[in-house]
């Protein structure tokens, strides 16, 4: 699936249902999208989409149910059907304006490996948005990637205003336990819950798996990267997550 803007990509069957959360400079938008048939090399979708409240000025904030639960969202949209043809890109109109983008192809068997799941001692921030509670804090920047392998990998997310997010696949000092389930992560700190959206798998292995958080708050990329950093989300990593903290603490 494409768009002008954030990219999420998913694989299915018939029978098959998938669900999307985009973010971007215009708020956000949720889809389900529901492989019904595919015969004679067309694929006949089912498509619930809409796009919620949008971004204030120069605060992302976004109301998507309760915790940005998006099929919960996407109940009281009435399901549009589409016949697709493979490669072609199909236009879905959303009714709040603007459309939503998506294109695909037909396989005979669902690939054995992909690129889109990493290993399981791999964790990987592609696209990450995060939010806390009903609001969105923070979208990283579109088309870049981190990711780390090895005995003890970490990545980490800035957040201009709220600090830096590490993470990583086993224990480590100052850190808390979350949840990881292919693309979404979710964990609890000072009794609010956090939500981690990706456009591909955090990590792989048997899902859902541990994933430990470590919340830096006065972390500011300007101390390493010099001054006119500090107000753009950034990603990061290191194959040993304590790279990642060591030099965030005092």
């Amino acid at each position: 699936m494409v768009g002008a803007g954030p990219k999420a990509f998913g694989s299915g069957q018939a029978g098959s249902r998938l669900t999307f959360l985009f973010t971007g400079a215009n708020g956000a938008v949720g889809a389900q999208i529901e492989v019904i048939e595919i015969r004679d090399g067309v694929v006949r979708l089912g498509v619930r989409a809409r796009r919620f409240s949008e971004q204030k000025a120069n605060q992302p904030s976004v109301r998507v149910g309760e915790n940005l639960d998006v099929e919960r969202a996407l109940e009281g949209v009435r399901p549009q059907q589409y016949s697709y043809i493979p490669v072609e890109t199909l236009a879905i109109p959303l009714d709040s304006g603007g459309e939503l983008d998506l294109t695909g192809q037909v396989l005979a068997k669902e690939p054995d490996e992909t690129p889109l799941a990493p290993k399981a001692d791999e964790i990987v921030l592609n696209q990450p948005a995060l939010a806390r509670g009903k609001e969105l804090l923070s979208q990283g920047p579109v088309e870049v990637t981190a990711s780390a392998s090895g005995e003890n990998p970490g990545a980490a997310m800035y957040v201009p205003g709220e600090g830096r997010f590490v993470m990583a696949l086993h224990p480590f000092e100052g850190a808390l336990k979350g949840e990881v389930r292919w693309s979404r992560g979710r964990f609890t700190l000072e009794g609010q819950e956090y939500l981690l959206f990706c456009a591909s798998p955090i990590t792989g292995g048997d899902q859902p798996r541990p994933i430990w958080i470590y919340w830096d708050r006065s972390y500011l990329p300007s101390r390493a990267a010099g001054p006119g950093q500090d107000d753009s989300p950034s990603i990061s990593s290191a194959d040993d997550v304590t790279n990642l903290v060591g030099g965030s603490r005092h």
